[in-house]
């Protein structure tokens, strides 16, 4: 696959250590030219993270946006989530937010509409989940992504 949809995993800096594993899980849809990840840690020191934040949320296809009680929280990122709910309403951008830790991510109006495709679907975070059961759950989520991507396709 030649033309790799741009996805955006949108996380806490306190939620490094997990994002990468998440980002590890999924490399293979990078590998194989799914999907070509990018995050905020990419934007240079210097650069004006507001400009280089709009440009590359035009882009993208796919975002995973990581849920835990410090993102839920971040003023800049329900800033940055606004801008990928109105991509997803004008160019159908897929929404796959993943539920890292027990929040209250109910009382998010985004985090409770239709289109949002939550991981794990029992809406049990993976930090309560046992290592295997996280790998399956991410395993998982990789083949929902690629999938959807090779029905669009």
């Amino acid at each position: 696959m030649e033309n790799r949809i741009k996805a955006f995993i949108s996380h806490d800096k306190n939620d490094k250590k997990i994002k990468e594993t998440i980002h590890n899980h999924l490399k293979i849809l990078d590998t194989n030219g799914y999907l070509k990840f990018w995050c905020t840690e990419d934007i240079k020191p210097g650069e004006d993270y507001e400009k280089r934040m709009d440009q590359e949320l035009r882009d993208v296809k796919v975002a995973i946006p990581l849920i835990s009680s410090d993102y839920i929280n971040l003023e800049k990122e329900s800033k940055n989530i606004s801008k990928i709910i109105n991509n997803h309403q004008q160019n159908g951008l897929m929404l796959f937010p993943i539920l890292l830790s027990s929040c209250m991510w109910e009382e998010i109006d985004w985090l409770n509409k239709e289109y949002v495709n939550l991981t794990p679907a029992n809406e049990k975070p993976l930090d309560l989940l046992n290592k295997a059961k996280r790998k399956t759950v991410l395993t998982e989520f990789g083949r929902k992504i690629r999938d959807l991507i090779l029905e669009q396709a």
